[in-house]
């Protein structure tokens, strides 16, 4: 595939810079770095900027890791994910109740020890400013506490509900975790980080720096916040973490199986399908997001630790990963066999960012113009064009048969996608899927000024039946259904 790689990296700095993007976004395409950028600073104040070997800093026992490490060591222990934990923590209250899975999940139903830590310190505090305790609450929940520290608290507390029904919402993981690892490998664990992970991937841990980071407080409002060189956390670089992802990916670090089950478990520790995206996994991971495309060896990885500046597109606010991904795709797409799928809650947002060109807005207007249609009366169906769960374009089919009237409308190909033969394939898909429905003919719209659509619609069969002064009203008969 020929990348055009100095239009992509236009493409990447241009948005970094309108969406004033604080990081660095690398793309890797089967398993090599096509592009890594960095933008913005680590700290404005010294004016030091991200540079694209620039680490984010990580702790040592993050749910990734113990995720992770958890899976192997019941891989190789022969426990199955199922089994109650109490063989191993007999003196926790309630680990007759949870599982494995229920740890790993972050479902295990233990009550809150940070939510009450966080608590107890504002209660005692003097009156402080939001910026102040929303500093504080970044501490909180970056500061890594032991088992030992909160088994009391565990223990005279009841379960705030049914192991495995429900998220804790307390990063109870990785304290359980952490033990359970220690107790099953008779290890400490930051030995156990390194024999697992790092060493069979020759990497080489770094400490992170003093640096000012910068969190997203809301609406756009950056508050600084400063890290430190602690002993609970190392600093991984966008390359580094790609190697841990990919490792686990590839069966090299995690065994395939135990991959597949991490794209099912559910909420940050594991991969799980976007719900703004169809064709992509997306793994959160901090200061991480990778975007892994199902059918596509690519992944798209941004790592920030001020993320979710939002910019207004297409009268929508907008992050830069959800824009941006869609400017990417194309440089890697070809076409292969594109299909037409019925536009649902789980692709509706696919829709809504194909892009048009400026003349073809005067015909049809902005995608969501096509989705308030498709709800605006039960006779319309609408339908995405998809090739490698990628959406290219959009057509919706009016059928009505209580009045006799059926109409091709809203027929789109995304601007990025456009002179690849995509046009010819929405139309052959369309005509195969109202041909089942045993109509006699179908009627649409076609402005004079859209040419290459008219040469589309005649080499389909239409023909024209009325004219008019801005657009020609044509016919094809559905008995004949073949594109010359």
């Amino acid at each position: 595939m020929n990348i055009k790689i100095d239009e992509l990296s236009k493409v990447i700095s241009k948005y970094q810079k309108e969406f004033n993007y604080f990081g660095n976004i690398s793309v890797f395409y089967k398993g090599e770095e096509i592009i890594s950028q960095s933008n913005g600073y680590l700290n404005i104040n010294n004016k030091t900027k991200y540079q694209k070997d620039s680490a984010f800093n990580i702790e040592k026992t993050n749910d990734f890791f113990v995720t992770i490490i958890l899976l192997k060591l019941l891989r190789n222990k022969k426990i199955p994910v199922t089994e109650l934990i109490n063989k191993y923590l007999p003196e926790l209250k309630h680990s007759d109740k949870i599982r494995f899975i229920d740890v790993l999940r972050d479902e295990t139903g233990l009550p809150d020890y940070r939510g009450y830590y966080r608590e107890m310190l504002n209660k005692n505090c003097d009156i402080e400013s939001e910026d102040e305790t929303f500093i504080k609450n970044i501490n909180i929940s970056y500061q890594v506490f032991k088992y030992h520290e909160v088994l009391s608290f565990y223990n005279n507390k009841d379960l705030s509900h049914e192991p495995g029904s429900e998220y804790d919402e307390s990063m109870i993981n990785q304290i359980i975790g952490v033990e359970l690892i220690e107790r099953i490998n008779k290890t400490p664990y930051e030995e156990v980080l390194d024999e697992m992970i790092f060493k069979p991937l020759n990497i080489n841990k770094t400490n992170v720096e003093k640096s000012l980071r910068y969190f997203n407080r809301y609406f756009n409002r950056m508050v600084e916040y400063e890290t430190s060189n602690n002993q609970d956390f190392i600093g991984l670089d966008m390359k580094t973490f790609y190697q841990i992802y990919r490792a686990m990916k590839t069966g090299v670090l995690l065994d395939k199986r135990d991959f597949r089950l991490m794209t099912k478990i559910k909420n940050y520790n594991g991969i799980g399908y976007s719900e703004r995206f169809s064709f992509a996994k997306t793994f959160v991971r901090k200061q991480f997001i990778v975007y892994d495309y199902k059918d596509m060896d690519l992944e798209v990885i941004f790592g920030s630790t001020f993320f979710g500046h939002e910019v207004l597109k297409n009268e929508e606010l907008v992050t830069i990963d959800y824009y941006l991904l869609q400017q990417i795709t194309p440089y890697f797409l070809s076409y292969k066999d594109p299909k037409l799928v019925r536009l649902n809650k789980k692709n509706v947002y696919d829709l809504l960012y194909i892009e048009n060109e400026l003349q073809q807005l005067w015909y049809m207007g902005p995608p969501r113009y096509v989705l308030a249609y498709a709800f605006s009366d039960k006779n319309v169906h609408c339908y995405l064009l998809m090739d490698q769960n990628i959406v290219v374009g959009t057509i919706s089919l009016y059928i009505d048969r209580k009045n006799k009237s059926y109409w091709i409308s809203n027929v789109l190909i995304d601007r990025r996608y456009q002179r690849r033969g995509y046009g010819k394939k929405l139309i052959i898909e369309a005509l195969e899927i109202l041909k089942k429905h045993q109509l006699n003919s179908i009627s649409l719209y076609v402005e004079r000024n859209n040419e290459a659509a008219y040469k589309t619609y005649l080499k389909a069969g239409f023909i024209v039946k009325e004219q008019y002064p801005n657009s020609y009203l044509m016919v094809k008969d559905l008995v004949d259904n073949e594109i010359r």
